[in-house]
């Protein structure tokens, strides 16, 4: 049987995803062609930007947080996603590293990246960034 508040939690987590991946991907495109950057040196830059998309999108929308955002909350979406993160940059920077077709096309690294860790980064959201409050 399925869980409709699981349910809408898993399509937000991925409609917040799918738009951070977006973030990420047009920031690092346009380091890449615009600036004649390396592919990973973008990532600096879209991390962050994706990092406050996906917490502002998933307490708001997919956790149904009322409280006002405070430190605590934060700091533990962040170690969250930093672990999962983590599991990203290593599969990402391995395979732009080492994978000729992957360096010449940073988004598949990217992709494939994205989805190892968006599997670990819900896990861990459920388990203990917005534990208390599902």
């Amino acid at each position: 049987m399925t869980n409709p508040k699981r349910s809408r939690q898993i399509l937000i987590f991925l409609f917040a995803g799918g738009v951070g991946f977006l973030i990420e991907a047009i920031t690092i495109q346009f380091g890449v062609k615009f600036f004649y950057s390396d592919p990973q040196s973008p990532r600096f830059i879209s991390y962050p930007i994706a990092l406050l998309w996906t917490w502002y999108v998933n307490r708001t929308y997919g956790f149904r947080i009322k409280e006002a955002p405070n430190f605590v909350e934060f700091f533990r979406f962040l170690q969250s996603n930093i672990a999962a993160q983590f599991t990203n940059l290593a599969v990402y920077f391995t395979l732009t590293s080492y994978v000729m077709a992957m360096a010449a096309a940073p988004i598949w690294a990217l992709v494939i990246a994205t989805v190892i860790s968006t599997c670990v980064s819900f896990v861990l959201y459920q388990i203990y960034a917005f534990h208390k409050h599902s």
